[in-house]
């Protein structure tokens, strides 16, 4: 009895998460096709500060955003970070959809469309979903809680920070929109109130968005796992601002679309919490090797055709020249980086490693099997580091 109705339970559980998963991506994508419906020829129309051009790579970072948050929390539905994306998404596209609407409405009177000024104050929800991912995701990452007092007052912080500056901006007369200058037809507070909440509101969040930072460097100094997982997160963001300034032109739409890329490496940090070893490992050695390729091919066709391009004419000798340079250089880069990464970032596996050769090195000698089983203890201990070690000999028939 008591089985079945656990069973029931888990399945009714399983059914709302699958019900609210379904709504908010519908939900997402709805306010993505008002935008595109609403924005769809504005750039054409007087009366706007700022084209709609770019805009649609956000709409769909939106829904990319959404779908990996509530995959995440299909996959792990007792970690909140999934719902928190979507929730960054969903606040994301609000903002997009309240801009495309209301200046839609105000720009273009002849169309009717009602209420046009209350729904362009709801566009101010995208500093929600720019602040959710350093804060609340970053407070709870990789495992899904808060672990410390501290680390709790700083979330609530950030919490009643944002509830602040939305209030500030959404009871301010000044301008409620990047795109249409208009008055706010909500509730206005008398005299600079709403500034004053806003500016307070954007203060706390600070504090606290410091705080959380400062609390995952010290989680990540005190344990491997959660220093793997940062570790994991750092490079994909370093990854994606080299990305922006390396390829010209990209500027624009690698910003748009970065947030969906940290969030794909967040959801990867939680699926695999607890085994990034390897992940990271390997994403340290090959984006250092790729790197020095690039940068060992480049230097030496330009060297080579400094010094050979008066003899051949031509570039062709010094590319294939620099092909095998690379080609011969690509094992014993990977080795010399593969060996620097345990060093600086796991140094417990290459101590591991360095004490199970020489102990290799020393049992060839050795030749009394106490002295043989003393040691063997001995490096499993230094090594494993288990609670307790028993070795087992099965005596000689």
């Amino acid at each position: 009895m008591g089985d079945s109705v656990f069973m029931t339970s888990m399945t009714s559980r399983e059914l709302r998460l699958r019900s609210a998963a379904v709504g908010l991506f519908a939900l997402v994508v709805a306010l993505d096709i008002c935008y595109f419906v609403f924005a769809n020829g504005l750039d054409d129309q007087p009366g706007l500060t700022k084209p709609f051009v770019l805009t649609p790579i956000l709409a769909v970072a939106a829904v990319a955003a959404v779908t990996i948050g509530l995959a995440l929390a299909w996959a792990r539905p007792r970690n909140p970070i999934g719902w928190l994306i979507a929730g960054s998404a969903l606040a994301g596209a609000v903002s997009l959809a309240a801009e495309a609407y209301g200046s839609h409405a105000l720009v273009v009177p002849k169309d009717g469309l009602p209420l046009g000024r209350l729904v362009l104050s709801f566009q101010t929800t995208w500093f929600i979903a720019l602040f959710i991912p350093p804060t609340l995701v970053l407070v709870r990452y990789p495992s899904g809680r808060i672990t410390g007092r501290w680390p709790r007052r700083f979330d609530r912080t950030v919490i009643v920070g944002l509830g602040l500056m939305w209030v500030g901006y959404w009871t301010s007369s000044a301008s409620i929109s990047d795109a249409v200058i208009g008055l706010n037809p909500v509730l206005e507070l008398p005299g600079h109130t709403s500034a004053a909440c806003a500016l307070v509101g954007a203060a706390l969040a600070l504090v606290g968005l410091l705080g959380i930072v400062v609390d995952a460097v010290v989680r990540a100094a005190r344990n491997q796992v959660e220093r793997m997982a940062l570790l994991w997160l750092l490079i994909t963001v370093s990854a994606d601002i080299l990305l922006t300034f390396a390829i010209p032109g990209s500027m624009e739409w690698i910003s748009d679309i970065f947030f969906v890329l940290v969030f794909v490496a967040i959801a990867i940090g939680v699926i695999f919490y607890g085994a990034l070893d390897v992940v990271v490992n390997r994403a340290l050695v090959y984006v250092g090797l790729t790197a020095l390729l690039i940068g060992t091919y480049l230097g030496s066709v330009l060297l080579l055709q400094l010094l050979l391009g008066s003899a051949t004419g031509g570039s062709s000798l010094s590319v294939a020249g620099s092909t095998l340079a690379v080609a011969a250089l690509f094992r014993p880069l990977r080795a010399a980086i593969q060996g620097g990464v345990d060093r600086r970032f796991f140094r417990h596996k290459y101590d591991a490693t360095r004490t199970l050769e020489a102990f290799g090195t020393r049992v060839r000698n050795e030749v009394d099997l106490g002295d043989i089983g003393t040691e063997l203890r001995a490096v499993v201990a230094k090594t494993m580091h288990p609670a307790h070690v028993s070795l087992w000999l099965r005596a000689p028939t």
